[in-house]
């Protein structure tokens, strides 16, 4: 763990990984109600994953468990964008708001995998 870093909640990536949570949640909470325990469910669950996994990772300090809990938060990431992707194709939120978050959620995808 870097020095500089005195919870998980300074770090850039989980930062990012609220962010996300929040941007999908909001995008589902305009999805059609029939989803609501499918798709809606699967993408606020898999978004939720991501800082969570961060967070979970951090606590366990450094070495393999820190490692397999960042591989969790960046599988969770690829499910949200095969869920978007699925939402788009099902034409059950605005394109552009979908393709908006798929391009964050690339770039959060390319971020290192560390938690310094």
């Amino acid at each position: 763990m870097a020095a500089s870093k005195a919870s998980f909640r300074d770090l850039e990536i989980w930062k990012s990984g609220i962010d996300l949570m929040v941007r999908v949640y909001a995008l589902t909470a305009g999805l059609p109600a029939t989803e609501r325990f499918n798709l809606t469910a699967q993408l606020n669950r898999s978004a939720l994953s991501v800082p969570t996994n961060i967070a979970e990772g951090w606590g366990r300090g450094l070495g393999g468990n820190q490692v397999q809990f960042i591989k969790i938060a960046r599988g969770s990431l690829y499910e949200v964008l095969f869920l978007l992707e699925a939402t788009k194709a099902l034409n059950l939120a605005p394109p552009t708001q979908i393709v908006t978050l798929s391009e964050r959620l690339r770039g959060l995808g390319k971020a290192p995998q560390c938690l310094s």
